[in-house]
């Protein structure tokens, strides 16, 4: 099987911080689904990778553009046949100030602490101009040809 591509951006020009957070739930139900539909995941670990999706967009949206109004979340999507691999995108502030590669370096506020345990790597790359969180689950390849 192939890999399969899928891009969602989140335009956070939308008048109140209610639709903002509307539309990352919107893109959250989509990744979920995707995973169910294209990739060897149970309902409960969809759920649970799109939930990963939900809170890192509105982490985003407070963190790296302050709540305000006027900027874009990138949301990369990849079904591979052994992995599904998510890059959450902005061209914000920085959401990391402590060494990257410490698990538990991350800035009060932030979710992605706690999707260690769901997904098996979680890792922040500020960037000059961008910056992207990459969260990848290794899949049951063996569990999808029973």
């Amino acid at each position: 099987m192939e890999s399969r591509q899928v891009r969602f951006y989140i335009d956070s020009r939308q008048p109140t911080a209610d639709s903002r957070q509307s539309e990352a739930s919107v893109v959250g139900f989509a990744v979920n689904r995707m995973c169910a539909l294209r990739a060897p995941l149970d309902d409960e670990a969809a759920d649970q990778v799109g939930q990963c999706v939900v809170e890192e967009v509105k982490s985003v949206i407070r963190q790296a553009y302050g709540g305000e109004a006027g900027h874009e979340v990138g949301v990369h999507l990849t079904l591979g046949e052994d992995r599904i691999e998510l890059q959450i995108c902005d061209c914000g502030n920085s959401r990391r100030d402590q060494d990257p590669s410490d698990s538990a370096s991350v800035v009060e506020g932030s979710a992605s602490s706690g999707h260690r345990s769901v997904m098996d790597e979680v890792r922040y790359e500020a960037g000059k101009d961008k910056n992207v969180l990459y969260l990848v689950k290794t899949l049951d390849t063996r569990a999808a040809k029973v």
